[in-house]
């Protein structure tokens, strides 16, 4: 049988069996689909991943509290703080030539209010550091800067949401008062919009490291050191 025959025959195949053809064709398209479909969403996924560890940073290390064992058997444990000596420690350059930044912060939530609106956000006390390795720049105004570390000023860089939330008619605060903790604080800055995938990053208050610490917090352990929440420390490039 030739190739014309055979297409004959499977022709009228087709014809005499026209309802199972046409199940036939629609399950192919159908699962054709489907596997382009679930391609498309796969690439799609592993895209947005790959942009979510680009925006934290892929040389980036959290360093966050830990339990050590206290010598009484299982159960018994005492959690180790971190204080302004460990990011003396990370941020010594014959200790570890390799890391580029250290970014120390102290987290803590709060009510902030402005003309009659308030809000609870977390209040993230940082160093000039915290900009360049998470990233979060100011869209408006200024970022924390040394001398405000230095002088424990009382500024306030806003996340979006806090703007929308405070102050619903004016995208861009600079210079307004706002009050964390029933402490004045001057706005210099309102951050870039950063989403999140599980939390509303854009729900933030960046102030000085040390004004959080003793201005709006009380961070100092009884040895006289002050507790940071966690140290961001970024390592150098592979180019260096």
């Amino acid at each position: 049988m030739n190739l014309l025959e055979s297409l004959r025959v499977a022709l009228r195949a087709l014809m005499a069996n026209k309802l199972r053809s046409a199940l036939t064709m629609l399950g192919i398209v159908i699962g054709v689909a489907a596997v382009i479909t679930l391609m498309a969403a796969g690439r799609g996924v592993q895209v947005y991943v790959t942009e979510q560890f680009q925006g934290i940073g892929t040389n980036l290390l959290f360093v966050i509290p830990g339990r050590m064992e206290s010598g009484g058997g299982p159960g018994h444990s005492v959690v180790r703080r971190l204080t302004m000596g460990d990011v003396a420690v990370l941020s010594d350059p014959l200790r570890l030539p390799d890391v580029a930044r250290v970014a120390p912060v102290y987290e803590r939530t709060a009510t902030v209010v402005a003309e009659g609106r308030q809000t609870s956000t977390q209040i993230l006390g940082v160093t000039p550091e915290f900009e360049q390795v998470r990233n979060w720049h100011p869209l408006v105004g200024e970022f924390i800067s040394q001398h405000d570390v230095e002088s424990r000023a009382r500024v306030a860089v806003l996340g979006q949401t806090v703007v929308e939330d405070l102050f619903p008619d004016n995208p861009y605060p600079i210079g307004e008062t706002v009050r964390i903790n029933g402490v004045p604080f001057r706005v210099i800055g309102v951050l870039e919009e950063k989403g999140g995938t599980f939390t509303d990053a854009d729900d933030t208050v960046l102030v000085p490291l040390t004004t959080a610490q003793v201005r709006l917090f009380s961070a100092r352990t009884a040895s006289g050191e002050y507790r940071v929440s966690y140290i961001l420390v970024e390592a150098v490039g592979e180019d260096r």
